[in-house]
C-alpha cells in the first residue's frame, strides 16, 4: 500500500512514492508533461493508447503489479 508520495531528490524524476513495505519507487521525467500539468485529454489518452499496448506494461497494470508503470498510469 502506498503510505505517501513526494517530489523526488534524484535529479531525473519527478516523484517518489513510499511503500508500506519500506520499497520506495522513483518515476516520472522531472521536465515531463502528464495529465496532472495540463488537463488535456487527448493526451491523456494517447499516453494510455501508446503504454497499453505494450503487454509487459499492460500486464503490471492490469494485475496492479506495483510497479512504476502502474503508479503513473494512475497518476496521469
Amino acid at each position: 500500500m502506498i503510505i505517501n508520495i513526494e517530489s523526488s531528490d534524484k535529479p531525473n524524476k519527478r516523484y517518489i512514492i513510499f511503500m508500506d513495505n519500506g520499497k520506495t519507487y522513483d518515476f516520472g521525467l522531472k521536465d515531463g508533461s502528464t495529465y496532472i500539468d495540463h488537463h488535456d485529454k487527448k493526451k491523456r489518452d494517447a499516453y494510455w493508447a501508446r503504454h497499453y499496448a505494450n503487454q509487459t506494461e499492460k500486464y503490471l497494470i492490469d494485475n496492479i503489479i506495483q510497479s512504476t508503470r502502474l503508479f503513473i498510469a494512475y497518476i496521469i
